[in-house]
């Protein structure tokens, strides 16, 4: 599978880097996840693309980390079903 040019990250190291960084690893991790799957679906073409990752960042401000999570999982759902 490619990875056009998207780092893969460790599910334990932003796990631990939250804890250590009392939740700020969060809004970067949000924000780098919005950045990824925009670049992803912008190179296969997928229709109605945009970027969320400032939309990502003001949902975790607002303590909606779940919602993220929800966005995230439905635009890597978008790019497999495309």
């Amino acid at each position: 599978m490619e990875n056009y040019g998207v780092t893969k990250r460790e599910i334990a190291t932003s796990i631990i880097l939250s804890i250590v960084t009392c939740g700020l690893y969060g809004f970067y991790w949000a924000y780098l996840m919005g950045k990824a799957m925009y670049k992803i679906k912008t190179e296969k073409n997928i229709a109605g693309t945009s970027d969320n990752s400032v939309i990502y960042i003001i949902l975790q401000l607002f303590g909606l980390q779940i919602v993220t999570l929800a966005l995230v999982q439905n635009d890597v759902n978008t790019l497999l079903e495309g």
